[in-house]
């Protein structure tokens, strides 16, 4: 059957489509609307005896938690957006990776025995790249790739 030139079937199934889309539309608009969950703090500040007393090494130590904190905000509102975190997820766990790098960076500067600070990073890249014994070259891992596209080389 057709009302106005057009099938009545199709037009069920066009309004159908635009309810599920605007179910979509309405759930990203809620979720952007709700205040923004906090993570847990992956890479904390060491403690108070672990840390080293030289002035300039702790200045250091708190610049880097706090650029990491900006960078952890910006990353935290940025996938608020559901379109944007569809568009650039890669960017974003790039953001996520670097955050999680200065966090640890900043910690191994602030500690009293860095070596030991180093042992205890979780990130095995990072780990490798701070105990490599090969001089100040850079690592392979550092090359553009699929797994890191943002890399100069």
């Amino acid at each position: 059957m057709k009302l106005f030139g057009i099938s009545v079937r199709a037009q069920a199934a066009e309004q159908t489509a635009q309810a599920r889309v605007d179910s979509i539309v309405s759930a990203a608009r809620r979720h952007a609307a709700a205040p923004a969950e906090r993570r847990p703090q992956r890479t904390a500040p060491l403690p108070q005896t672990d840390r080293t007393s030289a002035p300039l090494d702790l200045r250091i130590e708190q610049e880097l938690h706090f650029a990491r904190r900006l960078i952890e905000g910006l990353g935290d509102t940025l996938s608020d957006d559901p379109i944007l975190v569809h568009r650039h997820g890669t960017a974003l766990q790039a953001i996520d990776v670097l955050t999680q790098t200065l966090g640890h960076l900043a910690n191994v500067v602030g500690a009293l025995d860095r070596e030991a600070a180093v042992e205890r990073i979780g990130m095995h890249e990072l780990k490798a790249r701070l105990q490599r014994s090969d001089g100040l070259a850079a690592p392979a891992a550092l090359n553009r790739t699929d797994a890191n596209p943002f890399s100069r080389h």
